[in-house]
Protein backbone atom coordinates (compact mmCIF):
# COMPACT_ATOMS: atom_id res chain seq x y z
CA UNK A 1 0.00 0.00 0.00
CA UNK A 2 1.29 3.47 -0.86
CA UNK A 3 2.23 5.83 2.00
CA UNK A 4 -0.72 7.96 3.01
CA UNK A 5 -3.21 5.52 1.51
CA UNK A 6 -6.49 4.97 3.31
CA UNK A 7 -6.91 1.81 5.29
CA UNK A 8 -5.07 0.06 8.09
CA UNK A 9 -1.53 -1.13 8.35
CA UNK A 10 1.82 0.17 9.50
CA UNK A 11 2.28 2.40 6.47
CA UNK A 12 -0.95 4.35 7.08
CA UNK A 13 -0.26 8.01 7.73
CA UNK A 14 -2.80 10.64 8.78
CA UNK A 15 -0.47 13.55 8.10
CA UNK A 16 3.02 13.96 6.75
CA UNK A 17 5.64 14.69 9.42
CA UNK A 18 7.66 16.85 7.07
CA UNK A 19 4.84 19.33 6.59
CA UNK A 20 4.98 22.73 8.23
CA UNK A 21 3.68 23.00 11.77
CA UNK A 22 3.46 25.91 14.21
CA UNK A 23 6.12 24.68 16.62
CA UNK A 24 8.65 24.71 13.76
CA UNK A 25 7.79 28.28 12.74
CA UNK A 26 11.11 30.16 12.79
CA UNK A 27 9.62 33.59 13.59
CA UNK A 28 8.40 32.51 17.02
CA UNK A 29 11.89 31.31 17.96
CA UNK A 30 12.78 34.63 19.55
CA UNK A 31 9.98 34.25 22.09
CA UNK A 32 10.44 30.60 23.00
CA UNK A 33 11.32 29.37 26.46
CA UNK A 34 11.85 25.88 27.73
CA UNK A 35 13.37 23.21 25.52
CA UNK A 36 15.37 24.59 22.61
CA UNK A 37 13.82 22.98 19.50
CA UNK A 38 16.36 24.58 17.16
CA UNK A 39 19.94 24.32 18.48
CA UNK A 40 22.08 27.22 17.36
CA UNK A 41 19.13 29.57 16.96
CA UNK A 42 20.43 31.69 19.83
CA UNK A 43 22.56 33.40 17.19
CA UNK A 44 19.46 34.78 15.47
CA UNK A 45 18.98 38.55 15.50
CA UNK A 46 16.98 39.55 18.56
CA UNK A 47 18.12 36.53 20.55
CA UNK A 48 15.88 34.23 22.53
CA UNK A 49 13.89 34.99 25.66
CA UNK A 50 14.73 32.04 27.87
CA UNK A 51 13.06 33.04 31.14
CA UNK A 52 10.51 30.43 32.23
CA UNK A 53 7.08 31.97 32.53
CA UNK A 54 6.02 35.56 32.85
CA UNK A 55 6.51 35.89 36.57
CA UNK A 56 4.16 37.14 39.26
CA UNK A 57 4.97 40.82 38.66
CA UNK A 58 3.67 40.89 35.09
CA UNK A 59 0.04 41.85 34.50
CA UNK A 60 -2.11 39.94 32.07
CA UNK A 61 -2.15 42.13 28.99
CA UNK A 62 1.55 43.01 28.79
CA UNK A 63 2.97 39.56 28.19
CA UNK A 64 1.16 36.31 27.57
CA UNK A 65 2.09 32.67 27.33
CA UNK A 66 0.59 31.14 24.21
CA UNK A 67 -0.85 27.64 24.36
CA UNK A 68 -0.94 26.75 20.68
CA UNK A 69 -3.13 23.61 20.98
CA UNK A 70 -2.35 20.40 19.14
CA UNK A 71 -4.83 21.20 16.34
CA UNK A 72 -3.23 24.56 15.61
CA UNK A 73 0.24 23.04 15.77
CA UNK A 74 -0.41 20.10 13.46
CA UNK A 75 -3.27 21.12 11.19
CA UNK A 76 -3.64 24.92 11.22
CA UNK A 77 -0.17 26.42 11.80
CA UNK A 78 -1.07 29.60 9.93
CA UNK A 79 -3.67 30.24 12.63
CA UNK A 80 -0.94 30.13 15.27
CA UNK A 81 1.19 32.50 13.22
CA UNK A 82 -1.76 34.87 12.86
CA UNK A 83 -2.44 34.76 16.61
CA UNK A 84 1.15 35.76 17.37
CA UNK A 85 1.06 38.54 14.77
CA UNK A 86 -2.28 39.81 16.09
CA UNK A 87 -1.12 39.87 19.70
CA UNK A 88 2.18 41.52 18.82
CA UNK A 89 0.33 44.15 16.77
CA UNK A 90 -1.48 45.04 19.99
CA UNK A 91 1.81 45.48 21.87
CA UNK A 92 1.70 42.11 23.63
CA UNK A 93 4.89 40.14 24.17
CA UNK A 94 4.16 36.50 23.33
CA UNK A 95 6.03 33.69 25.08
CA UNK A 96 5.93 30.11 23.92
CA UNK A 97 6.98 26.97 25.76
CA UNK A 98 8.22 24.34 23.33
CA UNK A 99 7.53 21.56 25.84
CA UNK A 100 3.75 22.03 25.72
CA UNK A 101 1.51 19.17 24.65
CA UNK A 102 -2.21 18.50 24.23
CA UNK A 103 -4.51 19.89 26.95
CA UNK A 104 -6.09 16.46 27.43
CA UNK A 105 -9.57 17.27 26.13
CA UNK A 106 -9.63 14.38 23.66
CA UNK A 107 -8.54 11.90 26.34
CA UNK A 108 -11.18 13.16 28.79
CA UNK A 109 -13.97 13.03 26.22
CA UNK A 110 -12.97 9.47 25.33
CA UNK A 111 -13.23 8.49 29.00
CA UNK A 112 -9.49 8.27 29.73
CA UNK A 113 -9.60 10.33 32.92
CA UNK A 114 -6.18 9.22 34.17
CA UNK A 115 -4.53 10.17 30.88
CA UNK A 116 -6.33 13.52 30.86
CA UNK A 117 -5.18 14.15 34.43
CA UNK A 118 -1.58 13.39 33.46
CA UNK A 119 -1.79 15.84 30.56
CA UNK A 120 -3.41 18.45 32.83
CA UNK A 121 -0.65 18.07 35.41
CA UNK A 122 2.02 18.50 32.71
CA UNK A 123 0.28 21.66 31.50
CA UNK A 124 0.02 23.11 35.03
CA UNK A 125 3.68 22.30 35.67
CA UNK A 126 4.65 24.25 32.54
CA UNK A 127 2.33 27.24 32.90
CA UNK A 128 1.77 27.64 36.65
CA UNK A 129 3.84 30.83 36.84
CA UNK A 130 2.42 32.47 33.69
CA UNK A 131 0.67 35.79 34.31
CA UNK A 132 -1.79 35.00 31.53
CA UNK A 133 -2.27 32.06 29.17
CA UNK A 134 -3.96 32.78 25.84
CA UNK A 135 -5.57 29.87 23.99
CA UNK A 136 -6.83 30.14 20.37
CA UNK A 137 -9.42 27.41 20.94
CA UNK A 138 -12.60 27.64 22.98
CA UNK A 139 -12.63 23.89 23.65
CA UNK A 140 -9.08 23.84 24.99
CA UNK A 141 -9.62 27.00 27.03
CA UNK A 142 -12.74 25.43 28.55
CA UNK A 143 -10.76 22.31 29.38
CA UNK A 144 -8.19 24.37 31.29
CA UNK A 145 -10.72 26.65 32.97
CA UNK A 146 -13.39 24.12 33.96
CA UNK A 147 -11.89 20.64 33.95
CA UNK A 148 -8.39 21.21 35.35
CA UNK A 149 -9.62 22.35 38.77
CA UNK A 150 -11.73 19.17 38.97
CA UNK A 151 -9.10 16.80 37.58
CA UNK A 152 -6.38 18.28 39.80
CA UNK A 153 -8.43 19.09 42.90
CA UNK A 154 -5.34 18.31 45.02
CA UNK A 155 -3.27 21.02 43.26
CA UNK A 156 -4.24 24.65 44.02
CA UNK A 157 -2.13 25.79 41.05
CA UNK A 158 -4.77 24.35 38.69
CA UNK A 159 -7.52 26.66 39.94
CA UNK A 160 -5.19 29.66 40.00
CA UNK A 161 -4.06 28.94 36.44
CA UNK A 162 -7.66 28.49 35.31
CA UNK A 163 -8.41 32.01 36.53
CA UNK A 164 -5.50 33.40 34.47
CA UNK A 165 -6.38 31.58 31.25
CA UNK A 166 -8.26 33.33 28.44
CA UNK A 167 -9.57 32.14 25.12
CA UNK A 168 -8.17 34.44 22.41
CA UNK A 169 -11.38 36.39 21.68
CA UNK A 170 -12.04 36.75 25.43
CA UNK A 171 -8.54 38.15 25.88
CA UNK A 172 -8.95 40.62 23.01
CA UNK A 173 -12.31 41.94 24.23
CA UNK A 174 -12.14 41.63 28.04
CA UNK A 175 -8.45 42.33 28.68
CA UNK A 176 -7.34 44.50 25.76
CA UNK A 177 -10.78 46.11 25.25
CA UNK A 178 -10.37 45.84 21.48
CA UNK A 179 -13.73 44.55 20.25
CA UNK A 180 -13.39 45.66 16.62
CA UNK A 181 -10.31 45.20 14.44
CA UNK A 182 -12.13 46.53 11.33
CA UNK A 183 -11.50 43.28 9.50
CA UNK A 184 -13.41 42.42 6.36
CA UNK A 185 -13.78 38.95 4.89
Amino acid sequence: RAPGAAGGGPDRRFWHGDRKNFRRWPRRARTVWGADPCPGAGDLPGGWANSPGTGAGTRCGERVSLFDTCLVDLFYPSTGESVVELLESQGIEVEFNAAQECCGRFALEAGFVDDASTQARHFVDLFHDAACVVVPSAACAAMIKTEYPRLLADDPRAGALAARTRELSQFLVDVLHTPDFHVQY
